[in-house]
């Protein structure tokens, strides 16, 4: 992870879900990508250069959890 900020006032479709964490993702094959982290609620929770994992939902966005968690998907 290249960057990150915790958003504590979001957009409507994510009201809900606040704070969660917005982050700058360096890609393995080269390129960067944002997404959001519902499950980082503090800054404390995350660390530039920590690895992170795609996770596929329901919910709207690009999302991403940490590679350390486990592999289930909402």
């Amino acid at each position: 992870m290249a960057a990150f900020t915790i958003l504590t006032v979001p957009g409507d479709e994510f009201l809900n879900d606040a704070p969660y964490a917005y982050v700058v993702v360096d890609l393995d094959g080269g390129g960067r990508i944002t997404g959001w982290m519902p499950s980082v609620k503090t800054e404390n929770g995350l660390a530039i250069g920590d690895r992170v994992r795609f996770v596929t939902s329901y919910r709207p966005g690009v999302q991403f959890a940490k590679a350390s968690e486990g592999s289930t998907s909402e």
